[in-house]
This record gives C-alpha cells, structure tokens and sequence, in this order.
C-alpha cells in the first residue's frame, strides 16, 4: 500500500496484435508482468462496451424530430377557429336536456322496482323526485328523541340537590310511547341500540339502584 503505483505501457497494433509492453515493476523490465496485462484486459472490455452498447445505453433514436418544419405561432392560433365552432356545436348536441335527464331515471327507478331484490342506485339519492327514497329508516320512524341528547356540559358541575332538581324536570318533560313492535329485533335492530342509550335497561338497574350517594 506504501509503495508508489506502477506505470505500465502497451503498444497494440491496428488488428490486435501486441508489439511490446513495458512497466515499471521488477516483473516489468522482462516486459511480462501482471500489470501489463491488467491493461490489456481493460482495453478489450472498454473495446467491447463501446462496440456492444444495448439500443437503452445509446441515445434515443427512434423520437427524433421529424424533418418536416413547423412553424411556431400563439396557443390560440394553432387550432382553426372553424374547428373549434364544430367541436362546441358536437358537444352541444350531446348535452341532455333536462327532460332527457328526468325521463332516465324515471325508467332507472322502474327497472329496479321490476327486480325481486330491488337494489338502490346511488345517482338517484341526489336526484330531486328520487332522494325521498332513500332516507334512513331510523329518520322515518315517529320515535321519540334518545336520551344521550338530554346531555349538557353544563350539568357537571352542579351538586347532588341540584342535579337532583334538575332531574326531576326532565323526568317530567318525558313522554314514554310504546314502541315494542319496532325495536322487538333489540340487539339486531339500530333502532333499539339508538334508544337503548341512556336509559336505566333490566341490565344496569341494579347498579343504578344500589349506587350510593357519596359517589356524586
């Protein structure tokens, strides 16, 4: 690693043929040495990768510029006016009208009311005329309001009379209604879990009833 690098030197002919080499190592003055032929080797590989190039290690051949000359001018100039009319008079033809658009999905409504298991499309739910359909069932139902919207912060922070006085309001403002047939499914029914919340169920009486009052 100390010592200083060798300089070693070929002469090549034309065809390949190796004249004479030299180097300045002690295997060199007999002009065989390894060095000498390190350097042989590396001129046939840069030989080779010059004369084998792959068509992606050249430059790009096949995207050069066409030898027609194009003359430069504005972006609004490029395309011919009349063009331009004809492509707007196209597409103004293929616009919908608004009849059009009702008569389609009016037969889109039909078609799917003719299925055994109606399925619903979606472009029809923003569609006015349509949209009615597809509001929630828990929307459509007369239940009465879930008691998590009975909730204010502002009752925090109220001692045990008061949240008591304040709980005796709100009982009074209830108004309970029978509505068994439509949360009879209980735990496959929304409905049941949405109105379930809140409420003192056979399952959390107990520990309702039994909470003592030094908890508050």
């Amino acid at each position: 690693m100390n010592s200083n690098p060798t300089s070693p030197w070929i002469v090549v002919q034309e065809d390949g043929t190796v004249v004479m080499a030299h180097c300045t190592c002690m295997a060199g003055l007999g002009e065989v040495c390894s060095h000498a032929a390190a350097l042989m080797f590396t001129v046939v590989a840069a030989v080779e990768k010059r004369e084998n190039q792959t068509c992606t290690e050249k430059p790009c051949t096949w995207t050069q510029p066409s030898t027609k000359m194009v003359k430069y001018d504005e972006v609004s100039n490029i395309f011919a006016i009349k063009e331009q009319v004809e492509t707007e008079d196209l597409f103004q033809h293929m616009r919908p009208s608004a009849d059009d658009l009702k008569l389609f999905c009016e037969q889109l409504h039909q078609s799917e009311e003719q299925e055994t298991k109606p399925k619903k499309s979606a472009i029809l739910s923003v569609i006015e005329g349509h949209s009615h359909r597809y509001t929630p069932k828990t929307v459509q139902l007369d239940l009465p309001t879930p008691l998590t919207s009975l909730y204010q912060s502002s009752r925090l922070v109220l001692d045990l009379p008061a949240l008591l006085e304040e709980g005796a309001k709100v009982f009074e403002e209830l108004n309970l209604t029978p509505e068994q047939e439509k949360t009879r499914k209980q735990s496959r029914s929304r409905v049941w879990f949405e109105q379930r919340a809140g409420r003192v169920t056979a399952s959390s009486f107990h520990e309702a009833a039994k909470t003592e009052s030094s908890s508050f």
